[in-house]
C-alpha cells in the first residue's frame, strides 16, 4: 500500500501541533481545518488552511476533496462532530480516517461504558460500520495517558502545593506516551500504512505508577517541604465519580476523578502488555529518560 500524501489535520492543540510539525518534517502536504482562519496563529510555512463549517456536509466535502487521509485531534467536546466529518470524508473519497481517540482506556471493552469514553466509542463503532461496508478505512491509536497532561493538570499529584492522593497506594501501572511519540507514530503510519487498516494500534513510551512519578518529582524539587499524602480506594473513588456524572453531568472534577481512579485502580487494561512501537519507529523509554522528562517539567 502506497503512503498517503495529502493530509487533512483537524485540531491544533497540544497533540495537533505535534502532529503538524512531524507531518511537515516528513514532507506531507498538510491542510489544517478550522472554523475561522483568523483564529489560527503562528503556523509553520507550507501549511494550507481550510475554513470549514463543521455542521455543513457540503462544506466539509468540498474541503476534503483530494485528501488521502484525515487525522483528527479535536478536543473532547467536539468528538461527536466527527460523525459528519466521516460522512463527508467518504463522499470526498478519503481513504483513511484516524479519529480523536488517542486514549488510555477508551479501547478497553470493560471501560467502553464509562461516561468519558461513550463519545469515542460511538465514533469508533461508526467507523467500523463504514469500514465493514468498504466505504473508508480507519486506524485507532491507543497510546496511554499523555505524559504532558500529568504535569499540566494536578489530578495525579499537585507538585506545586506538595499534595497527592495515592490511589490504591499508587502501585498499579499504567501506560504513558508523550505527544511527540504519538505524532511520530501517526506520521510513520501515514508513510507506510500497509497492514494498519481497520485496526486498533497500541503504543506507549513506557508504563509507570503514580507512586513512581511522585518519587521522581520529590527527587527533583528544588526545595523539600513536607507533602500532604492521603490514600484513597480506587473502587470507592470510581463510584463517587460515576454518581457525580449521573447527578451533574461532566465537569472537570468528576472527569479527572474518574480517569485517575480508572487508570490507577488496576481494574482496567491501562498498562499495555503488547505494543507495536518498533513498527512505528518508537523505542521504549528507560528509567533514565523518564527521570529526565520529570526533571524538565518541574524545574
Amino acid at each position: 500500500m502506497a503512503s498517503f500524501k495529502h493530509i487533512a489535520l483537524l485540531g491544533k492543540g497540544m497533540l495537533g501541533s505535534a502532529v503538524l510539525s512531524q507531518l511537515l518534517d516528513q514532507g506531507f502536504d498538510v491542510t489544517l481545518f478550522t472554523r475561522s482562519k483568523s483564529s489560527v496563529k503562528d503556523l509553520p510555512s507550507g501549511v494550507q488552511v481550510a475554513e470549514v463549517d463543521y455542521s455543513s456536509l457540503s462544506s466539509l466535502i468540498d474541503a476534503l476533496k483530494g485528501k488521502d487521509a484525515v487525522v483528527s485531534t479535536v478536543a473532547p467536546a467536539a468528538i461527536p462532530e466527527q460523525k459528519i466529518i466521516i460522512d463527508a470524508a467518504i463522499e470526498a473519497g478519503v481513504k483513511r480516517f484516524i479519529p480523536a481517540d488517542f486514549g488510555a482506556l477508551s479501547t478497553d471493552p470493560l471501560a467502553k461504558d464509562l461516561p468519558i469514553h461513550i463519545p469515542t466509542t460511538q465514533i469508533r463503532q461508526y467507523l467500523a460500520e463504514k469500514a465493514a461496508d468498504g466505504q473508508i478505512e480507519y486506524t485507532v491509536f491507543s497510546n496511554g495517558l499523555f505524559m504532558e497532561l500529568i504535569f499540566s493538570v494536578p489530578f495525579f499529584f499537585d507538585h506545586v502545593n506538595r499534595k497527592v492522593e495515592l490511589v490504591d497506594n499508587g502501585e498499579n501501572p499504567f501506560s504513558v506516551t508523550t505527544v511527540a511519540s504519538i505524532a511520530k507514530a501517526v506520521t510513520n503510519l501515514l508513510k507506510n500504512p500497509e497492514g494498519t487498516e481497520n485496526r486498533i494500534i497500541f503504543i506507549h513510551d513506557m508504563t509507570v505508577t503514580q507512586a513512581q512519578l511522585v518519587r521522581l518529582v520529590k527527587k527533583h524539587l528544588l526545595s523539600d517541604p513536607e507533602w500532604t499524602e492521603t490514600k484513597v480506594d480506587a473502587a470507592v473513588e470510581l463510584q463517587k465519580s460515576l454518581e457525580s456524572f449521573a447527578r451533574e453531568g461532566f465537569n472537570l472534577v468528576n472527569g479527572a476523578g474518574l480517569l485517575r481512579s480508572a487508570l490507577c485502580g488496576g481494574k482496567y487494561a491501562s498498562a499495555y502488555k503488547n505494543v507495536e512501537n518498533e513498527r512505528f519507529g518508537l523505542e521504549l523509554w528507560t528509567e533514565k529518560e523518564l527521570d529526565a522528562f520529570v526533571a524538565s517539567k518541574i524545574q
